[in-house]
């Protein structure tokens, strides 16, 4: 007789072997010359370029050899069928990239944020959590990934997160890179105001960045007198587009 634990590895052992590799670009130029390694095929899509491994190979370069063992695996992720099962928190062809978070609820290993002025908590966050952050009136705050770049340079990533700013209100809220290395810093705007619904309602947040080289990722904004908050929740920083990644 097959047991229930057998049935379940068996769903996850065909789950990770018909899973699509996430498809991972890089900022233009890459394939002159080419950055791909071991003997991979540098594509160049007009705007990126991918690296296409031939076997055994993966990872963005093509660096890395498909696993054997769990051993061939970073972070504590497991080997399944020539894949890596990457434990929570992490993702990448052998789970060698950290994704980054911040919520309200009580969660230690979800603090990678600095957090700059007075940000409160309110309770009822986003997408079912309990707490979200809260910034009340006439207030400036800052949420910062400190460099940024020594994680995502020269890497594509996602920015997402969820909102919720009421309307008609005097307040902002932007994404932005910051370069260290220029004195004074330099912001590079990833979205401005414009860009976020102001309608008293929880929205999402998917933004695309590309990592500049000596950059912090801010989220940072303002409330004005007559802005009676800004609520923030669930921030999740991670290597990747948007678009492939399943939150």
């Amino acid at each position: 007789m097959v047991s229930l634990q057998d049935c379940a590895f068996l769903f996850l052992v065909l789950s990770v072997a018909v899973a699509e590799r996430i498809s991972r670009g890089h900022p233009e130029g890459g394939c002159n010359p080419s950055l791909c390694k071991n003997g991979a095929t540098c594509k160049f899509t007009g705007t990126f370029y991918e690296c296409l491994c031939t076997p055994p190979f993966v990872g963005d370069l093509c660096q890395f050899w498909k696993c054997l063992t769990n051993d061939g695996c970073f972070s504590g992720g497991t080997c399944v069928n020539g894949r890596c099962l990457c434990p929570d928190g992490y993702n990448g062809d052998v789970c060698e990239y950290k994704i980054y978070r911040r919520t309200w609820d009580v969660a230690p290993n979800e603090e990678d944020m600095a957090l700059v002025g007075n940000i409160g908590l309110s309770w009822g966050g986003a997408d079912g959590s309990n707490r979200a952050g809260r910034i009340a009136s006439n207030q400036n705050f800052e949420i910062r990934i400190n460099d940024i770049s020594f994680l995502f340079k020269g890497q594509e990533f996602c920015v997402r997160f969820f909102y919720n700013i009421p309307a008609g209100t005097d307040s902002e809220l932007k994404v932005y890179q910051l370069r260290t290395r220029i004195v004074p810093n330099q912001e590079r705007l990833e979205v401005g105001d414009n860009f976020f619904t102001k309608d008293g309602e929880w929205r999402e947040a998917r933004i695309n960045a590309h990592g500049w080289d000596t950059t912090d990722l801010v989220i940072a904004g303002r409330t004005g007198p007559n802005t009676p908050y800004i609520a923030i929740d669930q921030i999740q920083v991670q290597r990747s587009l948007c678009k492939d990644i399943q939150f």
